[in-house]
């Protein structure tokens, strides 16, 4: 039995949809997951927001380490020439088609291209994604994909869909001014 559940969960990782969690009632109904947190290799991954400032968006993401504490680092571009970015780079695609990738991140203490952060069990920490040169126009984010290195699992991305970007304040007053 546990064998079986085990490869129904790698079977939905591989073809990227998420296993169902049930509730324990008789009838059996389907819980409806959050749609913007992501349970993967003993970490437990929260959408907070995106805010859009000027040219510049900022996400955040809340990382719980459901395990022992252990190194994770996240990633953003790293232009080389010994390099796949798209492999392993945080990026955004927003709801007009166009990509960017992250610029500086942010996890916990630490901010740089690549932020190695140890993450003790339970204790919720902040990642804050820095995206630049960005088309003042998108209304949604369509997808954001956070690239992480940890030593036992190598190379994963984490996904979050549909999100709506929060406008500053200063933007928009001007876009109210500018009507």
């Amino acid at each position: 039995m546990i064998r079986k559940i085990l490869i129904i969960a790698c079977f939905a990782v591989l073809v990227g949809c998420a296993p169902r969690a049930y509730t324990a009632d008789a009838e059996k109904k389907e819980a409806k997951p959050d749609p913007h947190s992501v349970e993967y290799l003993g970490f437990l991954f929260k959408f907070s927001e995106c805010r859009m400032i000027k040219d510049k968006i900022s996400c955040d993401v809340m990382v719980t380490n459901k395990g022992e504490e252990r190194t994770l680092i996240a990633t953003a571009e790293e232009k080389s020439l010994f390099t796949e970015r798209d492999t392993y780079t945080s990026r955004i695609f927003d709801n007009l088609g166009n990509e960017y990738y992250a610029k500086r991140i942010r996890f916990g203490a630490k901010e740089s291209i690549k932020p190695q952060t140890l993450l003790l069990k339970t204790v919720p920490t902040k990642v804050t994604l820095s995206f630049s040169g960005i088309n003042p126009e998108p209304k949604t984010i369509n997808i954001l994909e956070v690239g992480f290195l940890s030593k036992e699992h190598g190379v994963f991305k984490v996904w979050f869909r549909d999100i709506k970007l929060v406008k500053s304040a200063a933007a928009t007053e001007k876009e109210k001014t500018a009507k």
